[in-house]
């Protein structure tokens, strides 16, 4: 036995090696993962960094077989050509038309002086998806349901695009973003729609889409038409949003090119405590102003060659939201629902379309209504008002109010703003702020008036509650309680939790929240959700009474994921 002593000692130390030895190794191999994980990081950076100086547009990503001097079809004599273009995160007040000093829209400006340009023209949401949906539909954000990356356009949600098929035009759409592509249910309704392969990695996160390759797809498409057929036509341009750096020769248009070095857009709150200096500030809008200058350069191009082939065409130019460039502390989108992020510009030229401004409110819930009535085709007005007779005649064709609500709940933010007139008034649910704005005098809301006017908020947050209806509805006694948002009920305002009676009625914000019931007895059903999830079935101890649209779930790929996080959509 004591001759065992030294090997069993002997084995121990080996064992004890060992054991030290599969330590180290598991520590160099999370060393090596992390490593990795920094390689591809700085890859990335790399990457976009290079692309931020490289302004060149890319000829391959036209049609092989594309020929700008091809002569368009002839079009249709009694129905005018409908052109839309939205030209994504324009603030109105960048452009000339608008007051702007810089020249930065000659072409915008033309077209307004000559046409229809509204002065208080507003996008329902500050992001891209929610406000394009609303731009093809007329539904407000609420009511179609396309408010978060999870979900895409239910086939349920009427498409103007459909309505323009169905009543005889050929339609065409070119677009520059996952955002508004068939990964989201745009492609519904077009004879032929042009994405870019944008959900695809090698688009997503080695190539830009230019206004150009839009324009140029469009044309190509519009090529193809047989003869006297009328089109309308959705353009979608992407060059304003971040990062900006327009071609050559317009990247120097305001301000030096981009450098390899220059600050590249993090997150709305990375900004919010690093903000950009003064000078670095400066050159991001000169970057920005210059890709408008370009973007108004090539539709210039692209406007003027398809009247120049003798077709009439109605011309809209508009976007899906602005940008903030310091106004609230930080630069970006999504998070606020103020003047800079919903301001957006509206023209509208072409056959039959009175010379003038319009100074009352409108936004991006009017369009499909008034373009369809513009082509001589039906389409419900859904949320917004038909603007088509005032286009047309002057004057005032109002009926009920236009952008009155918005909405964001992007980025684990819960924000409306209603709208009454004079007054806006905003409500942050997640925190339980409200701002009140006399938007005659102060239309940034740099002031709120809440303190001395809370009759008045009150009244408008109780109003804006109205209209969003109590669709939920408890069959038993017990607690209601919602994950990643908030409860409203008129009787005890807002809370995470409620308890309720049987017969209640309560509304649930926003509608993609997932909630959860607890009886008396304390056991648990759910969770359901007014979009995106389960509703709850006829025996389930809550109802849900609201109009459910059909959106389906969208699971990104991890390459989505990644071209979203370097655009800004994700962020932690």
């Amino acid at each position: 036995m004591i001759r065992l002593l030294p090997i069993l000692a002997l084995l121990g130390c080996q064992a004890n090696e060992i054991a030290k030895a599969e330590r180290d190794i598991m520590r160099m191999k999370k060393d090596v993962e992390s490593l990795t994980e920094q390689v591809e990081v700085l890859t990335r950076t790399m990457d976009k960094r290079t692309k931020a100086v490289d302004n060149t547009v890319d000829g391959t990503q036209m049609p092989d077989d594309y020929d700008p001097d091809r002569a368009l079809p002839a079009g249709d004599a009694s129905r005018p050509d409908i052109i839309i273009l939205s030209i994504d995160t324009l603030r109105a007040d960048h452009l000339g038309a608008y007051g702007y000093e810089r020249d930065t829209s000659p072409f915008f400006d033309e077209l307004a002086a000559n046409g229809a340009r509204f002065e208080e023209n507003f996008a329902p949401a500050p992001w891209t998806l929610p406000s394009h949906t609303t731009m093809l539909s007329g539904l407000l954000p609420p009511h179609h349901g396309a408010i978060e990356d999870a979900t895409r356009i239910g086939d349920d949600i009427p498409l103007v695009q459909e309505a323009f098929r169905d009543g005889g035009y050929g339609t065409i759409g070119a677009v520059a973003t996952l955002f508004v592509s068939k990964r989201f249910g745009f492609e519904r309704g077009f004879d032929f729609f042009h994405d870019f392969d944008i959900q695809g990695a090698k688009m997503n996160n080695a190539s830009t889409v230019d206004a150009e390759h839009v324009f140029g797809w469009a044309t190509h498409l519009a090529q193809e038409q047989p003869e006297n057929k009328p089109l309308f036509v959705f353009l979608h341009v992407y060059d304003a949003h971040y990062g900006y750096n327009a071609p050559a020769p317009f990247n120097e248009k305001f301000d030096r090119a981009a450098k390899i070095e220059d600050p590249l857009y993090n997150d709305y709150h990375h900004y919010k405590k690093q903000p950009l200096s003064d000078e670095e500030m400066a050159h991001q809008i000169a970057q920005y102003d210059e890709e408008i200058a370009y973007v108004d350069h090539a539709f210039r191009t692209f406007v003027e060659n398809w009247r120049g082939n003798g077709r009439d065409a109605i011309v809209i130019i508009t976007s899906d939201h602005g940008e903030e460039f310091g106004e609230r502390g930080s630069w970006g989108h999504a998070h606020t629902l103020y003047r800079e992020q919903l301001h957006v510009p509206l023209i509208v030229n072409g056959p039959g379309i009175r010379k003038q401004v319009v100074r009352e409110r409108t936004g991006g819930e009017d369009l499909p209504g008034t373009m369809a009535t513009l082509g001589g085709i039906a389409f419900p007005n859904g949320d917004g008002t038909n603007l088509a007779r005032l286009l047309r005649k002057g004057g005032s064709a109002r009926r009920g109010v236009s952008a009155q609500f918005a909405e964001t709940s992007r980025f684990q933010t819960l924000k409306y703003r209603w709208f009454d007139g004079t007054y806006d008034m905003y409500a942050d649910l997640d925190n339980a702020n409200r701002k009140l704005c006399n938007i005659r005098v102060d239309p940034f809301c740099l002031e709120s008036l809440y303190a001395d006017n809370a009759e008045r908020g009150d009244q408008m947050f109780t109003d804006m509650m109205n209209y969003l209806g109590e669709p939920w509805e408890a069959r038993a006694a017990g607690r209601v309680t919602v994950e990643g948002g908030f409860i409203y009920q008129a009787a005890i305002r807002q809370h995470k939790k409620l308890n309720v009676k049987k017969g209640d009625r309560f509304s649930v914000h926003p509608p993609d929240a997932k909630v959860s019931f607890t009886g008396v007895k304390g056991l648990a059903t759910g969770p359901w959700a007014a979009i995106g999830f389960e509703l709850p079935t006829e025996t389930a101890p809550i109802k849900f009474h609201g109009r459910r649209p059909t959106n389906t779930i969208v699971n990104l790929t991890d390459s989505e994921k990644e071209m979203l996080e370097a655009l800004g959509y994700i962020q932690d």
